[in-house]
């Protein structure tokens, strides 16, 4: 088994043709790699050279937690999940808006029929969770609870 974190960057062609050239002039290319282990390789040699000339330290390993814990409590998809909330709130108000221009203006029904896009979205998700909690509670997370918690209020104020 690897050990260390999975990345997802993009690389531009000049930096993709530079990681390349770093390892064929380190005689450490061939043909049958991914681009994935190119980069890998090319970082991981530049970080070393960086090291050996003083430019950034050499680590023991026990700084990694205080290091990456700040970077991995930001959730990766916290801007998708920003961006798909505002887009559920216009959804919200067109679809409130439509029916207005077509029907007479009316109080929203008891059964939050126009909220029902986000609250869907949102039972799924609690759904998940709980499923998670139930299934797996060994790698259950405080993250975790505080979203199944966040998620719970957040339907809870969408039904009243």
């Amino acid at each position: 088994m690897k050990y260390g974190d999975v990345v997802r960057m993009r690389l531009t062609p000049q930096d993709a043709m530079g990681c390349i050239d770093i390892l064929k002039s380190a005689g450490a290319y061939s043909d049958d790699m991914s681009l994935s282990l190119i980069a890998s390789l090319a970082l991981r040699g530049l970080l070393e050279s960086s090291r050996r000339m003083g430019v950034i330290p050499y680590r023991d390993g026990f700084e990694y937690s205080a290091m990456v814990q700040p970077l991995l409590e930001k959730r990766q998809n916290a801007k998708k999940l920003a961006v798909t909330e505002i887009a559920e709130r216009n959804m919200y108000s067109r679809l409130v808006n439509d029916v207005s221009a077509v029907e007479p203006v009316t109080p929203v029904p008891q059964d939050n029929t126009y909220v029902y896009p986000v609250r869907s979205r949102l039972e799924v998700r609690l759904n998940e969770l709980r499923g998670k909690k139930v299934a797996d509670i060994e790698n259950w997370s405080v993250l975790e609870e505080a979203e199944l918690q966040h998620l719970e209020e957040r339907i809870r104020n969408l039904t009243t």
